[in-house]
């Protein structure tokens, strides 16, 4: 009973804080009206994105907005994503390309990448997309109106998470379980803690003016959480950091496979909690004790009530952000517990790799900068 109390009471706390998103949570669809319609700097860092760039720029073309430019940064690819852009630029006269200069040492190559697309913006609001994203007419429209409503010097959305492959189905919407069923979304408006922060590199938006204040990407150019690494610096300077869901609105596909994924986790999970080893480690065995360990309770029947509940407790959450959120439903819930063992693993070897200095992502060796 030691461990059945504790953990059925954070199991009906997590649902609690699922609920409080699923039903009040912010949502970007619900933005409320523009009071004006400022230039915006649509700013997307590109590096080997052929097979995403093209979708990307189609749906930023069909914005319902009347006063933004579009710029790409073409991070030296080695396929079509340069010529692919020129293509679209017949077509879509506010769109600008860029060609990015050699990574210099001691940055990172997505900040590297949007630092200079910040140097060329001439927008009064900057919004960073990654090229794998896909938007809706009013994504503009939306997020700038959610700014001006709640005076946020930065602004993110988490995408609704597209999944074609089994292994996608699996892992890529586990993203959306961590954020949704463990922070509510308004305590991050509200909170003054920078561990109380997220936000998302995908769709990150800022006043021109808070950018610069905050040094812009120069100032956290060797963060690999780049999108967290700017929000904390924003609590600690008292600047208001608005996160939102971006269901409906906001659409990406990550990843294409499993070894995908496994690299694209591993290069963030360990950044994610600073590289701090106890915070990291000690929540690893809270997910293992909550979301793993009471499957294996099935085979001690003197507990078999109180497992029944704890897995019972476990699908429910599962089912209510997968029904919310877009996710494969019936695989996403079923499959929850072995979803959670793969995600273990990742955890685990992001750990490995970046205390071994082996994360490479987009043939580019990622360099973390140790604290933990």
């Amino acid at each position: 009973m030691f461990y059945i109390i504790p953990a059925m009471l954070v199991l009906i706390l997590l649902l609690g804080i699922t609920l409080y998103n699923i039903l009040r949570g912010p949502e970007l669809q619900d933005s409320p009206e523009l009071r004006s319609h400022p230039m915006i700097s649509m700013l997307i860092p590109a590096r080997n994105e052929e097979k995403n760039i093209g979708r990307c720029l189609e749906s930023l073309k069909s914005q319902n907005y009347p006063n933004y430019e579009v710029i790409v940064l073409d991070d030296q690819s080695e396929d079509n994503t340069s010529q692919i852009v020129k293509n679209w630029q017949t077509k879509f006269s506010n769109l600008q390309l860029v060609h990015g200069k050699s990574l210099p040492a001691g940055w990172s190559g997505k900040n590297w990448a949007c630092h200079q697309l910040s140097e060329v913006a001439q927008g009064e609001y900057f919004i960073f997309a990654d090229a794998d994203t896909r938007q809706h007419p009013n994504a503009l429209r939306d997020t700038i109106g959610w700014m001006q409503q709640y005076r946020a010097g930065i602004f993110s959305a988490f995408p609704q998470q597209i999944t074609q492959t089994f292994a996608e189905k699996l892992l890529v919407p586990l993203i959306d379980v961590i954020l949704y069923a463990s922070l509510p979304l308004w305590s991050i408006y509200k909170s003054r803690f920078p561990s109380m922060i997220a936000a998302n590199g995908q769709w990150l938006a800022f006043h021109k003016e808070t950018y610069k204040k905050l040094g812009g990407h120069q100032h956290i150019k060797n963060k690999v959480v780049e999108d967290l690494a700017i929000a904390r610096l924003a609590i600690r300077r008292g600047i208001r950091v608005l996160s939102v869901a971006g269901t409906a609105r906001i659409y990406t596909r990550m990843y294409r496979s499993f070894a995908e994924i496994w690299d694209g986790f591993s290069k963030n999970m360990y950044g994610i909690f600073s590289t701090k080893k106890v915070l990291f480690f000690a929540t690893l065995t809270g997910i293992f004790l909550l979301s793993v360990f009471p499957f294996g309770l099935l085979f001690m029947p003197e507990f078999k009530i109180y497992t029944l509940l704890l897995i019972g407790l476990n699908f429910f959450i599962r089912f209510l952000l997968a029904l919310k959120y877009k996710h494969p439903l019936l695989l996403s819930t079923l499959l929850h517990p072995v979803a959670m063992i793969f995600l273990l693993a990742i955890a685990v070897n992001s750990f490995y790799s970046v205390r071994t200095n082996q994360v490479v992502w987009k043939n580019r060796k990622v360099q973390y900068n140790l604290t933990g």
